[in-house]
C-alpha cells in the first residue's frame, strides 16, 4: 500500500508524510489478508487549514497525527466496491479469509486501527456508476486502487471521528481559526494519546 501511495506524490505526499511520522509507513505489515486504506489527497489536508496542519506535523501534534492516520486504516478487512473480504479467527482459532456477499448495493462497518472507531461505508450502484460514501456523506473520489496488501480508496476529505455528544461546548474567544482547531482536536478526545 505504501508503494501505491508514494507512487503518486503529487496527490498523496502529505498523507505519505503522515504515515511516516506516525510510524505507519509500512501500513499493513501484520494484516492477515491485507486491508483497506482511505487515503486523503493533498487537497484534503489543505482543507484543514494551516493551523491544524502546522500542529499535526509538529512535535506536539504527534499523538493527534497518529490517531488521525489510524482512523484511515482498516486491517484484515479488504473492501472493494464489489467485494468484501475479512479475516475470521473461526471456532478453533485458526485464521481464515471469508468473503462477504455484498450484492450490488451494500453497507458495511469497517473497524479502523483507532480504538473503538469504525467507518460506516455505503456502496450504491446505478448501472456502471458507483457511489461509495464514508460515514454517510463523504464521497470516495477514486475507488478500488488495488495494491499487493489490500485496496486504497482516494478521499477528497480527511476523515474525522463523529462528534462526541458528551463533550461540553466551549465558549469561543472570537478567533474562528482557534475554534476550528479546538473542534478538530475534540473529535479525537479519549481515542488515543493526550494531545
Amino acid at each position: 500500500m505504501g508503494d501505491l501511495i508514494s507512487a503518486s506524490p503529487a496527490q498523496f505526499s502529505t498523507f505519505s508524510l503522515a504515515l511516516l511520522k506516525s510510524g505507519f509507513d509500512k501500513v499493513l505489515p501484520d494484516a492477515h489478508i491485507g486491508g483497506t486504506v482511505f487515503a486523503p489527497t493533498n487537497a484534503a489536508f489543505a482543507k484543514l487549514g494551516p493551523v491544524v496542519n502546522a500542529f499535526l506535523f509538529s512535535k506536539a501534534g504527534e499523538g493527534l497525527l497518529k490517531a488521525l492516520v489510524q482512523y484511515h486504516i482498516v486491517a484484515n478487512h479488504t473492501m472493494h466496491s464489489d467485494a468484501y473480504f475479512m479475516h475470521d479467527d473461526g471456532e478453533n482459532g485458526v485464521g481464515e479469509a471469508r468473503r462477504g456477499a455484498p450484492g450490488p448495493d451494500f453497507h458495511v462497518d469497517l473497524p479502523t486501527l483507532l480504538r473503538k472507531q469504525s467507518l460506516s461505508i455505503d456502496v450504491k450502484r446505478w448501472g456502471r456508476l458507483i457511489d461509495v460514501r464514508v460515514n454517510g456523506f463523504l464521497s470516495v473520489q477514486v475507488v478500488d486502487s488495488v495494491a499487493s496488501d489490500g485496496v486504497l480508496h482516494t478521499m477528497g476529505d480527511v476523515l474525522l471521528p463523529p462528534k462526541n455528544p458528551r463533550r461540553e461546548p466551549r465558549d469561543g474567544d472570537g478567533n474562528r481559526e482557534f475554534e476550528e482547531f479546538e473542534e478538530f482536536k475534540a473529535r479525537f478526545e479519549g481515542l488515543g494519546e493526550d494531545f
